[in-house]
């Protein structure tokens, strides 16, 4: 990363200002994130920087956001680059830079928005109706759903926590998308000793696509039975 910043700065790279939803991608917490640009002389050399969004210079991304911050073309045509799968860090708006090779300049060229709700802790309490407002950016582009599931070690299958609502039908999203509620009920029974993961997916089709763990360590709060 070091070096990253030595060649930016190096280059004297100007940034401009661009409307946060006018960025030409984005990728969503959680999925699989695709980057596809177009452009002519591209190559398989080129490289892609996620940087942080207003610097005078290409910050790289916080490395916990990425799998890596910075990506070189999958394909011949340098068309294509594979981010990974986006499962901790911070969704919000970042930048993308464009050099040709290693030891290049970078160009700033585009915006890039990351869909989601950011990482936070959740408690709850028996008997009393549990509602997490969640934080985070474009949760109104996505919907997404939540699901309370059982704190499983890595390779079980997902499963859901015996709440009232563990998989509530949909969040209630501010306008804005900074934030959105989820409500699941008032808990009546369950083992307040017991931890419980909240996951998020924008879109799912089974409890296998709930990969983003919005927080690790759900917390019900009450006494324990037969104490």
């Amino acid at each position: 990363i070091t070096d990253l910043l030595a060649s930016a700065a190096d280059s004297h790279i100007l940034t401009f200002a661009v409307d946060q939803w006018s960025a030409m991608h984005y990728c969503t917490m959680g999925e699989l994130c695709v980057v596809s640009i177009d452009g002519t002389g591209l190559s398989g050399t080129n490289q892609l920087l996620v940087a942080t969004y207003g610097a005078s210079v290409p910050a790289p991304a916080d490395i916990d956001v990425w799998p890596s911050s910075l990506y070189t073309a999958r394909d011949a045509a340098g068309t294509h680059y594979d981010f990974g799968r986006l499962l901790q860090g911070s969704p919000g708006f970042y930048f993308l830079f464009w050099r040709a090779f290693p030891g290049a300049a970078f160009v700033g060229f585009s915006g890039f928005h990351v869909v989601g709700p950011e990482q936070q802790s959740m408690a709850c309490t028996l008997g009393v109706e549990c509602v997490l407002t969640m934080l985070g950016a474009g949760l109104d582009r996505t919907g997404g759903k939540v699901l309370i599931a059982e704190h499983e070690s890595c390779g079980f299958e997902i499963q859901p926590a015996d709440w009232p609502e563990s998989n509530p039908a949909a969040t209630e999203a501010q306008s804005d998308g900074s934030s959105a509620v989820a409500r699941f009920g008032t808990p009546l029974s369950g083992a307040p000793a017991a931890t419980f993961s909240l996951r998020w997916s924008a879109s799912p089709n089974s409890l296998q696509d709930y990969r983003y763990i919005v927080s690790t360590a759900v917390t019900l709060a009450g006494p324990s039975w037969g104490h």
